[in-house]
Protein backbone atom coordinates (compact mmCIF):
# COMPACT_ATOMS: atom_id res chain seq x y z
CA UNK A 1 0.00 0.00 0.00
CA UNK A 2 1.08 3.56 -0.56
CA UNK A 3 3.50 5.01 0.50
CA UNK A 4 5.24 1.96 2.00
CA UNK A 5 5.82 0.29 -1.38
CA UNK A 6 8.23 3.12 -2.30
CA UNK A 7 10.27 2.99 0.93
CA UNK A 8 12.83 0.29 0.02
CA UNK A 9 14.41 2.49 -2.65
CA UNK A 10 16.25 1.32 -5.72
CA UNK A 11 19.15 -1.07 -5.94
CA UNK A 12 22.70 0.30 -5.86
CA UNK A 13 23.26 -0.57 -9.51
CA UNK A 14 26.58 1.25 -9.79
CA UNK A 15 27.84 -0.49 -6.63
CA UNK A 16 26.73 -3.89 -7.88
CA UNK A 17 28.49 -3.39 -11.23
CA UNK A 18 31.64 -2.09 -9.47
CA UNK A 19 31.71 -5.09 -7.15
CA UNK A 20 31.25 -7.43 -10.10
CA UNK A 21 34.14 -5.84 -12.01
CA UNK A 22 36.36 -5.89 -8.91
CA UNK A 23 35.71 -9.59 -8.34
CA UNK A 24 36.35 -10.30 -12.04
CA UNK A 25 39.67 -8.42 -11.84
CA UNK A 26 40.73 -10.37 -8.72
CA UNK A 27 39.83 -13.68 -10.36
CA UNK A 28 41.71 -12.68 -13.50
CA UNK A 29 44.86 -11.69 -11.53
CA UNK A 30 44.63 -14.59 -9.09
CA UNK A 31 44.49 -14.12 -5.34
CA UNK A 32 47.94 -15.65 -4.88
CA UNK A 33 49.52 -13.04 -7.19
CA UNK A 34 47.74 -10.18 -5.42
CA UNK A 35 48.85 -11.50 -2.01
CA UNK A 36 52.42 -12.01 -3.24
CA UNK A 37 52.56 -8.35 -4.29
CA UNK A 38 51.10 -7.25 -0.95
CA UNK A 39 53.71 -9.29 0.95
CA UNK A 40 56.50 -7.75 -1.17
CA UNK A 41 55.28 -4.24 -0.27
CA UNK A 42 54.88 -5.13 3.40
CA UNK A 43 58.43 -6.49 3.56
CA UNK A 44 59.67 -3.28 1.99
CA UNK A 45 58.05 -1.20 4.75
CA UNK A 46 59.47 -3.44 7.46
CA UNK A 47 62.95 -3.33 5.88
CA UNK A 48 62.93 0.47 5.49
CA UNK A 49 61.55 1.38 8.91
CA UNK A 50 63.17 -1.52 10.80
CA UNK A 51 60.79 -1.81 13.77
CA UNK A 52 62.05 -3.70 16.80
CA UNK A 53 59.89 -6.12 18.79
CA UNK A 54 58.27 -3.20 20.65
CA UNK A 55 57.40 -1.40 17.39
CA UNK A 56 59.98 1.39 17.68
CA UNK A 57 61.21 2.13 14.15
CA UNK A 58 65.00 2.50 13.88
CA UNK A 59 64.58 4.01 10.42
CA UNK A 60 62.40 6.88 11.69
CA UNK A 61 63.13 8.41 15.13
CA UNK A 62 60.09 8.53 17.41
CA UNK A 63 57.88 6.48 15.09
CA UNK A 64 56.16 3.39 16.50
CA UNK A 65 54.57 0.62 14.43
CA UNK A 66 51.40 -0.81 15.96
CA UNK A 67 50.98 -4.54 15.56
CA UNK A 68 53.43 -7.30 15.02
CA UNK A 69 56.61 -6.75 13.00
CA UNK A 70 56.25 -10.42 11.98
CA UNK A 71 55.23 -10.49 8.30
CA UNK A 72 53.25 -13.72 8.76
CA UNK A 73 50.94 -11.95 11.22
CA UNK A 74 50.21 -8.86 9.09
CA UNK A 75 48.02 -7.67 6.26
CA UNK A 76 48.71 -4.64 4.08
CA UNK A 77 47.63 -2.06 6.67
CA UNK A 78 50.22 -0.26 8.80
CA UNK A 79 49.32 1.98 11.74
CA UNK A 80 51.85 4.29 13.39
CA UNK A 81 52.11 6.64 16.35
CA UNK A 82 54.79 9.23 17.06
CA UNK A 83 56.32 10.41 20.32
CA UNK A 84 55.65 14.11 19.69
CA UNK A 85 53.03 14.29 16.90
CA UNK A 86 49.34 13.48 17.05
CA UNK A 87 47.96 11.25 14.33
CA UNK A 88 46.20 14.27 12.81
CA UNK A 89 49.47 16.23 12.72
CA UNK A 90 51.27 13.30 11.08
CA UNK A 91 48.54 12.97 8.45
CA UNK A 92 48.59 16.71 7.75
CA UNK A 93 52.40 16.78 7.36
CA UNK A 94 52.42 13.72 5.12
CA UNK A 95 49.78 15.26 2.87
CA UNK A 96 51.05 18.86 2.79
CA UNK A 97 54.77 18.11 2.56
CA UNK A 98 54.81 14.84 0.64
CA UNK A 99 51.44 14.41 -1.09
CA UNK A 100 50.69 11.19 0.81
CA UNK A 101 47.12 10.58 1.93
CA UNK A 102 46.63 8.58 5.11
CA UNK A 103 43.84 8.07 7.60
CA UNK A 104 44.24 9.44 11.11
CA UNK A 105 42.38 8.77 14.33
CA UNK A 106 40.69 5.77 15.89
CA UNK A 107 39.76 4.04 12.60
CA UNK A 108 36.27 3.02 13.80
CA UNK A 109 38.00 0.85 16.43
CA UNK A 110 38.03 2.84 19.69
CA UNK A 111 38.16 -0.28 21.87
CA UNK A 112 41.28 -1.52 20.07
CA UNK A 113 42.93 1.87 20.62
CA UNK A 114 41.98 1.70 24.31
CA UNK A 115 43.66 -1.71 24.49
CA UNK A 116 46.77 -0.35 22.73
CA UNK A 117 46.86 2.75 24.94
CA UNK A 118 46.49 5.09 21.96
CA UNK A 119 42.96 6.30 22.73
CA UNK A 120 42.19 9.77 24.09
CA UNK A 121 40.12 8.04 26.77
CA UNK A 122 43.29 6.44 28.20
CA UNK A 123 45.49 9.54 27.84
CA UNK A 124 44.40 13.03 26.75
CA UNK A 125 47.60 13.36 24.66
CA UNK A 126 46.70 10.33 22.53
CA UNK A 127 44.84 10.66 19.26
CA UNK A 128 44.81 7.18 17.78
CA UNK A 129 47.19 6.41 14.95
CA UNK A 130 47.95 7.27 11.35
CA UNK A 131 47.34 4.45 8.90
CA UNK A 132 48.85 3.55 5.54
CA UNK A 133 47.08 0.96 3.41
CA UNK A 134 48.74 -1.04 0.67
CA UNK A 135 46.94 -2.18 -2.44
CA UNK A 136 47.53 -4.01 -5.68
CA UNK A 137 48.02 -0.81 -7.69
CA UNK A 138 50.92 0.53 -5.61
CA UNK A 139 54.45 0.08 -6.93
CA UNK A 140 57.54 -0.55 -4.84
CA UNK A 141 58.63 3.02 -5.65
CA UNK A 142 55.41 4.32 -4.02
CA UNK A 143 56.14 2.39 -0.83
CA UNK A 144 59.80 3.47 -0.80
CA UNK A 145 58.65 7.07 -1.18
CA UNK A 146 56.19 6.69 1.72
CA UNK A 147 58.91 5.19 3.95
CA UNK A 148 61.39 7.94 3.03
CA UNK A 149 58.71 10.54 3.73
CA UNK A 150 57.90 9.07 7.15
CA UNK A 151 61.60 9.07 8.02
CA UNK A 152 62.02 12.67 6.80
CA UNK A 153 59.02 13.78 8.88
CA UNK A 154 60.56 12.13 11.94
CA UNK A 155 64.00 13.65 11.31
CA UNK A 156 62.33 17.06 11.07
CA UNK A 157 60.86 16.50 14.54
CA UNK A 158 64.31 15.81 15.95
CA UNK A 159 65.74 18.87 14.17
CA UNK A 160 62.87 20.99 15.55
CA UNK A 161 63.73 19.95 19.10
CA UNK A 162 60.82 17.64 19.73
CA UNK A 163 60.99 15.03 22.45
CA UNK A 164 61.58 11.73 20.66
CA UNK A 165 61.97 8.38 22.40
CA UNK A 166 61.99 10.18 25.75
CA UNK A 167 64.94 12.44 24.93
CA UNK A 168 64.85 16.07 23.79
CA UNK A 169 66.86 17.05 20.75
CA UNK A 170 69.86 19.32 21.32
CA UNK A 171 68.40 21.74 18.77
CA UNK A 172 65.79 24.10 20.22
CA UNK A 173 62.72 24.75 18.13
CA UNK A 174 59.04 24.21 17.55
CA UNK A 175 56.93 21.43 16.13
CA UNK A 176 57.41 19.95 12.66
CA UNK A 177 54.04 21.36 11.65
CA UNK A 178 55.71 24.82 11.86
CA UNK A 179 57.70 24.00 8.72
CA UNK A 180 58.27 21.59 5.89
CA UNK A 181 60.63 18.65 6.01
CA UNK A 182 64.05 19.15 4.43
CA UNK A 183 63.61 18.52 0.69
CA UNK A 184 67.21 17.21 0.50
CA UNK A 185 66.36 14.48 3.03
CA UNK A 186 63.43 13.07 1.04
CA UNK A 187 62.67 12.46 -2.61
CA UNK A 188 60.56 14.91 -4.59
CA UNK A 189 56.79 14.80 -4.23
CA UNK A 190 55.48 11.70 -5.94
CA UNK A 191 52.22 12.21 -7.88
CA UNK A 192 51.17 8.55 -7.58
CA UNK A 193 50.98 8.61 -3.79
Amino acid sequence: ALPDKYEPGSHNTVGIIGLSEGVAWLLDQGLAKVREHEVELMQLILDHLAPDTTGLCAGAPGLHLLGSPDLAQRVGVFSFTHDSLSSQEMAAILEASFGILTRAGLHCAPLVHEMLGTSPSTNANNSGAVRLSLGPFLATSDVEYACNSLAAMCREQVAAGAVVDGFASATPGGRASDGVADPKAAPLRHPAC
